[in-house]
Order: structure tokens, then C-alpha cells, then sequence
């Protein structure tokens, strides 16, 4: 067994910065665990991580959509999410089997997760099948809309990501983008336009 953990955020004051608080800070949390990872950091962090000798997993894919290819499209059967009641809770049994190693997604976790969360405001499509929570984030040289959590019942899949290239063109970002391990998504993702971002050819 070992102790794993998610860096869900490195935070340094300007002050420190190139001056090794970064780096204190990683190698801090390195001593609590065996394994630990993290996700969407940016050009600040990215050379902290590589002087603690982080390496980069090859088996994470981020999925690109680039907007502007494809017409607005009225989202059929699904509807924004404001609150997940009890009735998910019925959803997620029928769906869980399909993701054997998660994050339990009960009502309870997804409200404190998402719906709830006093920092960031998550956009939240669904139905009986699943749900897509979108976040748009705004940098100096690009917008973007995140997928952020993407839960559907086989051959529901495409749906949810329609709907999350509407809400980007709605939004005139960028892209939209999704990091995702697993391969259950990848011909829904391929069918709607999403590509396997390389960042040997767009760096």
C-alpha cells in the first residue's frame, strides 16, 4: 500500500517567488507521501516541479476542442444542474460499476464539490444518465472552458460533450479542454471534434 495524494494547489507569495518557496513547499509535501501528482499547473509552477525532479506521466491524455468550428446547437435532454438531490444518489448506483476506481460521486460529495464550492462557480449539465461540470477560466493570452468532472452512461457520452461545445462557443473561448487517464471516452471525444493534444507539435 501506499500513500497517495493529489497537489490540488501550489500557492506562493510574489515576494517568494524565485526564491525557493515554491520549492519548500513541494519538497514539504513530498515527506507525507509515497506518490504525489498533480494537474493543470502553469508556467510559473512547471519549473518548480521540474527542479524536484517531478517527472511527466505519458498515460494522461488532454483532449483539445478548438471553438469556432461548429455552429451553436440547442442542448436536447439536458438541463442545468443547480443542486444534485437524492434522486442522483439512485443514478450513481446504476452508473458506478462503470468506474471502478473513483471517487465515491454521491449528492452529498458533488454539492460540497461543486455546486457549493464558495471559490469557483462550475457550470453543471445533466440528466438520468450523467453530468458534465464545466468551469471557464480566463489567462493572459487564452480563455477556456475546463471540463472539470465527466460522469455518463455508455453511448450517453457524446451528448454531454455537445453540450459542453456549446456552452465554449457560447463562452468565445479558445478550446476547451479535458485531462482524462482512462479510454472509456476516447471515440466520443474523437467524434465530436476533440483531438489528443500534443505538445511536441503545439507547444
Amino acid at each position: 500500500k501506499y500513500q497517495a495524494a493529489f497537489l490540488a494547489s501550489l500557492i506562493t507569495d510574489k515576494e517568494l517567488r524565485g526564491f525557493g518557496g515554491g520549492v519548500f513547499l513541494a519538497r514539504e509535501a513530498e515527506k507525507y507521501f509515497d506518490v504525489l501528482y498533480t494537474m493543470g499547473f502553469n508556467s510559473q509552477a512547471a519549473p518548480v516541479f521540474k527542479l524536484c525532479n517531478w517527472s511527466d506521466e505519458k498515460f494522461l491524455n488532454r483532449w483539445v476542442y478548438k471553438c469556432g468550428q461548429k455552429a451553436i446547437e440547442e442542448n436536447v435532454g439536458l438541463k442545468i444542474i443547480e443542486i444534485f438531490d437524492e434522486g442522483w444518489d439512485g443514478v450513481w448506483k446504476k452508473l458506478q460499476s462503470r468506474y471502478p476506481l473513483t471517487i465515491d460521486r454521491t449528492s452529498e460529495y458533488l454539492n460540497w464539490r461543486f455546486v457549493n464550492n464558495p471559490y469557483i462557480k462550475y457550470t453543471i449539465y445533466g440528466n438520468d444518465n450523467g453530468y458534465i461540470v464545466l468551469r471557464k477560466e480566463e489567462g493572459e493570452e487564452y480563455k477556456a472552458v475546463r471540463i472539470v468532472d465527466f460522469v455518463a452512461k455508455e453511448g450517453a457520452e457524446e451528448l454531454f460533450l455537445r453540450a459542453a461545445i456549446n456552452f465554449a462557443e457560447k463562452e468565445k473561448v479558445g478550446f476547451a479542454d479535458f485531462f482524462c487517464s482512462s479510454a472509456i471516452y476516447g471515440e466520443a471525444l474523437k467524434k465530436v471534434g476533440f483531438e489528443v493534444y500534443d505538445p511536441e507539435i503545439n507547444p
